[in-house]
């Protein structure tokens, strides 16, 4: 399911606050059709490397990890942002070496179809955080054109929850072939029981065709409260 997913979720068996789930990627993100100008080698090559005294990692440069960090924001959780996120963004912002970083990123979120997400993501920390930019980067007009591809990607990200037959629609976009449709079709309506346990509960393995029916009744009424905004 690459073309469904871009992530592969491990969680325990038990809830317990010493264990924790492990998410691994195989894709930064897969936004509804807005992936494109980025791919997991170039953020190898420009990843920085961290030195502590019990260990060594590479992680995300800065420009890229505040990219990553907008979208998560603005495109993965539109409906559900977090405070703290919101105060990544500001801190990441403060981070950014003038002018150097800055351009970076001009350039490099628009090639990531990235370029309303920091927008917006700006915005928002601003308003919670009074986070200042520097000057000659504060007006987005002087900034890259967002593609018209990132223009639709944005509005289906903040319809998807609402409407169920755009999240349909977008699911089964990357998808190759009648039958890989109909493999992706099947795994929306009946997601692995990890799935359901990670979106409901950590617990009662026993009650998961009870958490099925969770998960159904909500498509059932988010369909019926479109339905009845679309009559009326």
């Amino acid at each position: 399911f690459k073309d469904f997913h871009c992530e592969e979720m491990f969680l325990p068996r038990r809830k317990s606050k010493h264990i924790y789930c492990v998410e691994l990627h195989w894709a930064q993100h897969v936004f509804l059709g807005n992936e494109r100008g980025n791919t997991i080698e170039d953020l190898f090559l420009r990843a920085v490397k961290v030195e502590t005294p019990i260990l060594s990692y590479e992680t995300l440069n800065l420009v890229d990890t505040f990219i990553h960090s907008a979208l998560h924001l603005i495109m993965a959780h539109p409906k559900d942002m977090r405070l703290n996120w919101v105060y990544d963004i500001a801190l990441l912002a403060r981070g950014l070496h003038v002018p150097d970083d800055w351009i970076q990123l001009q350039k490099r979120c628009a090639q990531w179809g990235a370029r309303l997400a920091v927008e917006q993501s700006f915005t928002i920390a601003q308003m919670w955080t009074n986070l200042q930019l520097p000057k000659g980067f504060e007006n987005f007009s002087s900034w890259p054109k967002p593609a018209e591809v990132e223009r639709a990607a944005i509005k289906n990200t903040l319809q998807r929850h609402d409407r169920p037959d755009i999240y349909w629609k977008l699911c089964l976009a990357h998808s190759s072939s009648p039958i890989k449709k109909i493999l992706i079709s099947l795994r929306i309506l009946f997601p692995h029981p990890d799935f359901m346990r990670q979106k409901y509960t950590h617990s009662a393995t026993r009650y998961v065709l009870f958490l099925y029916f969770r998960y159904w009744w909500s498509w059932f009424v988010r369909s019926w409260r479109y339905i009845k905004k679309t009559i009326s």
